[in-house]
Order: C-alpha cells, then structure tokens, then sequence
C-alpha cells in the first residue's frame, strides 16, 4: 500500500491507493496549476476511474456478488508483496474491509480502497492527536524555565490529561480506534467523490471547470483527462450524454432522500456507531453528497440552450425528489393530483421564479432550471406553446 509493500501494476490497483479527497483538492484549485498534474491526469485518465463518472451509483453501491470475487482476487497471495516487517497483516485488512462493507453497505471492492487509503493515513493521524507525556515534557523543556514565561508556558503544555507515549500507541491500534478511523475515511472518501464528480461533468458536459481559475490552463482538460473515451462525442454536443447524467443523478438524489429518511440505525447494529456525534457526521456526510449531486443535476439540466423542454420523466423524478421536503407546499397543488399537466408546474414555478427574484436578478443553476419550463410556455423560436403531462402525451 505504501513503500512498494502491494503492487500496483494495473488499473485497479492504481485506484486503489489514490484518495478522492486528493483528486476533488486538486481540480478545486483556483491557481490552475493542480488540474494539470500527471498524477492527476493519470488518475482521472484511468479506465478504472472513468466507469465511476459513467455510473455514479456504481462507486459504492453494493452489487449482485458485492464484488467478492474481485475482492478475493485483490487480496490473494499473488497480488500482495510479501511483508517481512510486520507493518500490515492481510487477514486484518481482508477483516476490516468486510467489516466496514456491512456496516455501511458498500461493495467490497469500494470498502478494501478505503482500508487501504486509511492505512496510509496513519502516520498522519497519529500525528494530529493528542501529545503524549513524553512530548509535553520535551516541549516544555525546549520552552526554558524562566520564571517569567513559567505560567504561559504551564497553560500552553499542560500534562495533566496526558498519557504516557506507548499507552497512546496502544490505545490508535485498537480495533475500535482504527475502525473509528475506518468510518470517517468512508465519510470524506464518498462525498469527495461526488465533489470531483461534479468537476469531471462540468469538463466533459462543457470543456471547463464550473468557474474560472486564476490563471489560464495550459492544458485542455477535457482533452488532458482523455475524458472522450467514455462518448463519441465533444462537449456540447452530445444531448443524450446530458440526459444519461440527469437521470443517473436524479436516481441518487431519490437515494439520498431514503437514506436520510430511515437514518444511519437504518444501515448497522454496530455500537460503534451508537452516538450523537457519528450520527452528525453521517448526516453532514449526506447534505455534502447531495449539494454535489445537485450541481450535476443543473449542469445538464442547463447544457443545451436550445432544449425547449426537459423530458416530462425527468421532471417526474425530480419533484418526486422535492415533494419529501416540502419545498412547493406553498403551490395551490398536492401530490395525489400527478399527473398534471405540464404547463401547470411551468405556471407555478415561473411565478415563483418571480417572486423569489430569480429571473429578474439572478443567473446560473436556478434560473436555469426554472426557465426550462417557462421555455415550455413561451418557446424561443415563436412556435406555440408546449403542454404535456408528465407522461409525455399532448393534451
């Protein structure tokens, strides 16, 4: 996993060992220097990786064999360096990656990368907690004994809650301390991946990233993440890729409203996750998931100018994805009138876009979205106005 210890030799080993929350941090660089690192290009270049952007869903969600044969191939003694220093035990890794795929219901192959992505933040993590008696003492040394710094310096390193170094070093290896670690690396890993999802479909749907960097880049991305390989098409030129992403997006935000729904208790009897804060975590985990996954949705809703309508299933499928959180309870309409007509949600929603400013002040996603049904009413070219149910029939 690190230092040569596993091989990596071909595609899926490669994305084994790289972290989403690595790549989201590069293409989200304003300089514009990051975007174009090999090691970023290698990555979302990768054949591997790009199935994840053809199929979101697919990055976590467990399978049909939840990728048990993938995963015993991945961990066999073939495929794995033999250790001679004792600084990883395959049974352990083989223990966790299951344990973690239950608990949170994803697929084996996703669970053993966040094992390994973990491993490799050890070192790091360790680090960032808590001082040791040993280091407190050093550090106090290190600060002089004058008296005139004595209570600052007591304040800065006080050594009264501390542990003794080995006790600590115990305490990280545990079971429990390590699968505690093993759940947030799961928490950054997913939502990182919906992040740099939402970047990757700005490039291929229009050749750029969704806002501009601070230098020009030297490079064309669409070009330089060899993002072609997953269409025939260039950006802006392939409707159907547009509506391919709208659907698979809306179906996980459908998900997503599930899961925050039935809750984390919904997923694991585990006691390791029987408390408040871990409950937070997951939560915010899922609004981060969803803020992303509502980027991608408005970037194609938005691709092409000339569309006069989006398709009445897409729309179905996304009111279906608001009616749980009551966002039109204020629209004259309950959802047991569906289907209505289509010019009756474009009436509605225009005159919200109204009344919340929207037209009149605002540009980007939500006006956007708003005017795909108000093109419905009033189409650009002159033609009469378009009026369908959510089934696609004329009236």
């Amino acid at each position: 996993m690190v230092d040569g210890e596993l091989e990596t030799t071909n595609c899926t080993d490669f994305y084994l060992t790289r972290s989403w929350k690595l790549v989201a941090t590069a293409l989200s660089d304003r300089t514009g220097t990051l975007q174009a690192a090999d090691a970023v290009r290698g990555f979302l270049s990768n054949s591997y990786v790009q199935r994840f952007f053809e199929k979101p869903s697919t990055a976590f969600s467990v399978s049909a064999n939840n990728g048990s044969a993938e995963f015993e191939t991945r961990t066999s003694a073939i495929n794995v360096t033999p250790n001679t220093n004792g600084k990883y035990d395959i049974k352990i890794i083989k223990e966790d990656a299951k344990w973690l795929s239950k608990n949170v219901k994803i697929n084996l192959m996703a669970a053993l990368r966040i094992v390994a992505i973990e491993f490799q933040s050890r070192p790091a993590s360790h680090l960032q907690g808590p001082l040791s008696l040993q280091d407190t003492m050093h550090l106090q040394d290190a600060a002089g004994d004058s008296q005139n710094n004595s209570a600052s310096r007591n304040a800065a390193f006080d050594d009264s809650g501390s542990l003794d170094a080995d006790t600590l070093w115990n305490t990280f290896q545990e079971e429990e301390s390590r699968r505690r670690r093993l759940f947030a690396t799961f928490l950054s890993e997913k939502q990182h991946f919906f992040m740099a999802a939402s970047y990757v479909h700005s490039v291929m749907l229009y050749g750029r990233l969704p806002w501009p960097t601070e230098t020009k880049l030297l490079v064309d991305l669409y070009e330089h993440y060899k993002l072609g390989a997953m269409h025939d098409k260039t950006p802006r030129h392939d409707r159907e890729l547009a509506e391919k992403i709208l659907m698979g997006y809306l179906e996980i935000m459908l998900g997503l409203n599930a899961e925050l729904d039935s809750g984390l208790e919904s997923l694991t009897d585990d006691k390791l996750f029987e408390n408040e804060a871990t409950n937070q975590s997951w939560c915010h985990m899922i609004l981060k998931v969803a803020l992303s996954t509502s980027e991608v949705i408005f970037q194609a809703l938005d691709y092409d100018e000339q569309q006069s309508a989006v398709h009445p299933q897409m729309v179905g499928q996304w009111f279906e994805a608001m009616i749980p959180h009551c966002f039109f309870d204020a629209l004259p309409v309950s959802p047991a009138s569906l289907p209505m007509t289509f010019e009756y949600w474009s009436s509605s929603l225009t005159g919200l876009g109204y009344q919340l400013g929207v037209y009149e002040h605002s540009t980007g996603p939500a006006k956007s979205f708003l005017c795909c049904y108000y093109e419905v009413l009033e189409p650009r070219d002159g033609s009469a106005p378009h009026s369908k149910d959510f089934r696609g029939q004329s009236e």
